[in-house]
């Protein structure tokens, strides 16, 4: 009750002084309570709910690449699960829950209640990895939070997912799949190598015929062009493809040029050699947290240090280049007036 009451004002005040042991005497096989425990004392708890209104989830968020939530929906790029490790547990705000049963079977959970000591805040996600366990047929954790509120350390781990256009819903959802806890010690960067990767690659990019150009060319040798993949348990979670065709020499005093771009890059650290341009960027939605770190790896690996990623205003730019990448405003240039 000290973590709850340091960590937020109005539970006691709106639900009474007595409400931990209400939720806790509710228990039943559809709600349930996790502890984390240090040293015999309680650190955190998170209570969790598997009923929740599916189905008006689905009509405002964009649920489709996971399957609306649904048993046998056509979840987009799901790898074989192996089951986490035991571990302590975390999370945290409301959700939205079923007024009558639902008549189609859900495929996730939703955390109605979380606090953690923030001493041992780094450990949140231990808390979900026990909360699968606990329902092993359940594939995604949903929690909803007001947007006005500080984004949770413990929601780093779970994907926002965008409203529908004419959503009228008042929070924002975040979503967790069992997989992407396995993602810190299992997922790997490697080189695409067409003999291996190709039929993966393509179930998330299509064509990947352009791919294979430059694959035989060393590292060492700087290709013109280089492709890489994010594996998990061996299935590809994410494509990046990188190019130096559109960073030459010529090409960057063009962007200096028209772009206000040396206001973000000190280009006396970034040889031309190091910098290349992102040509496409494609995340299995299910591991769309760990965008960051797939490009960081697919620059190390093909020792780059700069990207560029150029797209017309009339583009939709892929969601992780907005997220990763810095914008860089075009220079002003003075327009003269005719006759004057």
């Amino acid at each position: 009750l000290p973590i709850f009451q340091s960590q937020s004002e109005v539970l006691a005040e709106h639900f009474g002084d007595f409400f931990l042991a209400e939720i806790i005497e509710n228990a039943d096989d559809n709600n349930k309570q996790l502890v984390a425990v240090v040293d015999n004392k309680a650190v955190g708890l998170l209570s969790a709910s598997t009923d929740i209104d599916v189905a008006t989830l689905g009509a405002c968020f964009e649920l489709e690449p996971f399957g609306n939530l649904l048993k046998g929906g056509a979840t987009e790029g799901t790898v074989p699960s192996e089951q986490p490790a035991d571990a302590p547990a975390a999370a945290p705000a409301p959700a939205a829950f079923a007024a009558e049963e639902v008549a189609v079977e859900s495929n996730c959970m939703a955390v109605t209640l979380f606090c953690l000591d923030a001493q041992h805040e780094s450990r949140a996600a231990d808390f979900f990895a026990a909360m699968f366990q606990l329902w092993p047929d359940k594939e995604y954790c949903v929690v909803t939070a007001p947007p006005t509120v500080q984004r949770a350390a413990f929601l780093d781990a779970f994907v926002s997912i965008p409203p529908k256009a004419g959503s009228t819903f008042a929070h924002t959802l975040y979503l967790l799949h069992r997989d992407a806890l396995l993602a810190p010690s299992s997922l790997s960067v490697r080189r695409y190598d067409p003999s291996l990767h190709a039929e993966g690659a393509a179930a998330l990019v299509g064509d990947v015929s352009s791919f294979a150009t430059d694959a035989d060319t060393k590292m060492e040798d700087n290709p013109p062009t280089a492709a890489f993949v994010a594996v998990m348990n061996e299935q590809v979670v994410a494509v990046v493809d990188l190019s130096r065709k559109g960073a030459s020499t010529d090409a960057i005093d063009w962007y200096k040029a028209n772009y206000d771009i040396e206001a973000y890059v000190p280009f006396e650290r970034h040889r031309a050699r190091a910098q290349a341009v992102l040509t496409d960027m494609v995340v299995n939605p299910i591991f769309g947290t760990f965008g960051r770190y797939v490009l960081k790896e697919a620059m190390r690996l093909y020792a780059k240090t700069l990207l560029y990623h150029e797209a017309p205003s009339s583009d939709v730019v892929p969601l992780h280049v907005l997220e990763t990448l810095v914008p860089v405003p075009a220079r002003w240039r003075a327009t003269p007036t005719p006759g004057l």
